[in-house]
């Protein structure tokens, strides 16, 4: 954890949600309190070429739901 200024620190996690997929984090903590994120999504999978357009529509939609 990083000490930003009295009572800010930043604090970098890395999760692994799905096999192959690294999330990278950045977390803004202010009093104590978990705020903004920053996120980086690394990895690699494949997706039958059918559902290709149906995923990226999906993901862009749940990015969209959860950005600040």
């Amino acid at each position: 954890m990083e000490k930003i200024a009295e009572g800010f620190y930043k604090q970098s996690v890395t999760e692994m949600p799905s096999d192959g997929v690294t999330v990278e984090m950045i977390i803004d903590i202010i009093d104590g309190e978990y705020l903004d994120t920053a996120i980086n999504m690394n990895g690699e999978f494949t997706v039958a070429g059918v559902c290709r357009v149906e995923f990226l529509k999906k993901l862009g939609s749940l990015i969209e739901e959860y950005r600040i």
